[in-house]
Parts: structure tokens; sequence; C-alpha cells
């Protein structure tokens, strides 16, 4: 995957959030991601709240995202 294949699918999906690219896998060493997917919910602060590798079900997803509201 490129990042042009990624802003290109990202567009097709009409997302509205913004997307960042980590090309320099900065942000993968910051946060100790070492799989994908891994999913982070991160509070406002930059804190990770909670994590989890690997697929989520749409209900532990909702979860997550109330922890960071």
């Amino acid at each position: 995957e490129t990042q042009a294949s990624g802003q290109r699918f990202v567009e097709s999906q009409g997302y509205s959030f913004p997307v960042y690219f980590d090309l320099e896998q900065e942000a993968a060493f910051t946060y100790g991601i070492y799989s994908i997917p891994t999913t982070l919910f991160i509070d406002k602060d930059g804190y990770i709240v909670a994590g989890a590798q690997g697929s989520l079900a749409e209900e532990t997803l909702w979860k997550g995202i109330s922890l960071i509201r």
C-alpha cells in the first residue's frame, strides 16, 4: 500500500475526520505498535486509555470510544 492508495480509499469512503499516515513509523514506535491491526483509544491529552491487538467487534469499538468521550 502507498499513501496515495490510502488517501484514495479515505476519499472514496467519504470520511470527514482527519487521517494521518505514519510514513516514518514514528507513531508506531511512540505507542509501541508492533502488529496490525492495533486499535488504541487515546484521550484528548494524548494518553492511552485502552487498546487491543487484532480486529474488534463493533460493540468493543463503541465501548472504547465511550471511554474517551
